[in-house]
């Protein structure tokens, strides 16, 4: 017995860990693993060499390319697209990253080979084409940050330069250095 659900037209070759769910139509390549108590929807493709840490969240139709690394309790939201600029046709896409805790909006492009940070949010129709740093928010209208994010995706109050401090009214604070959010803590810790 599986210890993961797939949909009866869905093709699992792949690893996938306990309490997945694998929706309809949906095809996971050999040698692309998936974590445990992810959800990955309908017409989604996770080319050989893909991963998903667990927890994570993947809307209908998306394509996760060879050497793309999912974090965990990440969600890209349906229609989600790769865009993959290989020199050669055969050649392979260069390995995209998506940090633990992000959020990908319906409908964003994100261009392979990019990172894209911990705790970050990309609005839906944004147009990622340049490394996201952790817990940015990316706008749709202008497809660069317009602010930051708490892991609970509250809105923090911090310059989108230099540096600073803010707390979330979930218990978690962040500092701003350098124009890069460092870390955060709940509790006192780092």
């Amino acid at each position: 017995m599986n210890s993961f659900s797939s949909h009866p037209t869905a093709t699992v070759q792949g690893h996938v860990g306990k309490l997945s769910r694998i929706q309809a139509f949906s095809v996971i390549a050999s040698g692309a693993e998936v974590g445990e108590q992810v959800q990955i929807g309908s017409y989604c493709l996770l080319e050989g060499g893909a991963r998903v840490g667990s927890l994570a969240r993947i809307g209908d139709r998306v394509t996760l390319p060879q050497g793309t690394v999912i974090g965990q309790r990440a969600v890209l939201e349906a229609g989600v697209a790769f865009s993959d600029r290989r020199p050669r046709p055969n050649a392979a896409p260069p390995p995209t990253r998506i940090g633990d805790d992000a959020r990908i909006g319906a409908n964003a492009t994100i261009r392979c080979g990019v990172s894209i940070g911990r705790g970050a949010e990309v609005e839906p129709g944004a147009v990622v084409d340049a490394d996201v740093p952790d817990y940015a928010l990316i706008s749709a209208a202008l497809g660069m940050p317009t602010g930051w994010r708490c892991t609970c995706g509250q809105a923090l109050d911090l310059p989108l330069t230099g540096d600073g401090h803010a707390a979330c009214s979930c218990g978690r604070t962040y500092l701003l250095e350098g124009g890069r959010v460092t870390g955060y803590s709940a509790g006192g810790g780092r």
